[in-house]
């Protein structure tokens, strides 16, 4: 068996069933399926097998990890695992369609991303620890995301004259807020103990800094947005939209690609 032709058969298989899956959450919107909960988590879970299979073929087949297809494809299993764990609300319609639209992207980034070589040498604990806390942070980060955005288009159905079905179908407001609230904090600390570990590793190895590079630096930056947000709950100034709108610029800024494949890659590491 080849693994890169494996490997690429099933990236194709898994993106096409993410498709698949947001274009059925899309469609209940219109429609309302009988069973929609119990079909959607079918089809979640033959995703998650697949693409547990792809990280799997990773470790069997070269025995690396680090690089920036991995990474993604550890990023998107993490994020369709924490939305099996919280299927309950996350399924609801257009939840279920921003969820299945980030792994769709994820998987097609991976793709893009793929590029077979040779295997390398195992890493430090230290390098696996901090990718391993950095991709947890920005899986539930990511939901963090979608539950904030979702936050929004539901208050803003309340606060209309007329709500549509589309805000109808969403999870009550403080529901929202505390997925949002949860899962930024979740992150965040796991963002925190992925710097740390980072930066132990530079120490570690007698290197230089990385945070005199711009795009780690800009990485702080997203850091420094969440840290904000978790200071804002404490001392409770802020509720409601402002907290969603912080969120979502924390995530948006986070998504720079520069800063997420060299916070992640082994350059930098």
């Amino acid at each position: 068996m080849n693994p890169a032709s494996t490997t690429l058969a099933l990236l194709m298989v898994a993106i096409v069933l993410a498709l698949t899956a947001a274009a059925y959450c899309a469609l209940d919107l219109r429609f309302r399926f009988e069973r929609f909960t119990r079909r959607l988590s079918s089809l979640f879970g033959l995703l998650l097998v697949v693409q547990s299979s792809l990280i799997g073929l990773q470790f069997v087949g070269q025995r690396s990890f680090g690089g920036g297809y991995e990474i993604v494809v550890v990023t998107a299993w993490g994020l369709l695992a924490c939305a099996l764990v919280f299927n309950r609300y996350l399924f609801a319609d257009l939840i279920g369609v921003l969820v299945c639209g980030v792994d769709t992207a994820l998987l097609v980034m991976a793709m893009l991303l793929r590029q077979p070589g040779s295997a390398t040498g195992g890493l430090p604990v230290l390098v696996y620890l901090h990718v391993s806390a950095i991709v947890l942070s920005y899986a539930v980060l990511t939901l963090a995301a979608i539950s904030a955005l979702a936050y929004l288009l539901r208050d803003r159905g309340l606060k209309g004259k007329s709500s549509g079905r589309l805000a109808n179908s969403l999870p009550p407001l403080a529901t929202l807020q505390a997925f949002t609230h949860n899962f930024v904090l979740v992150g965040f600390i796991a963002l925190t103990a992925g710097i740390a570990l980072s930066q132990a590793w530079v120490v570690a190895s007698h290197r230089s800094s990385i945070f005199f590079d711009p795009r780690e630096s800009w990485a702080l930056f997203s850091w420094a947005l969440y840290a904000l947000y978790a200071a804002i709950t404490v001392i409770g100034r802020w509720k409601g939209r402002r907290l969603a709108f912080l969120v979502i610029a924390g995530y948006a800024a986070s998504l720079a690609p520069a800063a997420v494949l060299s916070s992640l890659g082994t350059r930098s590491l």
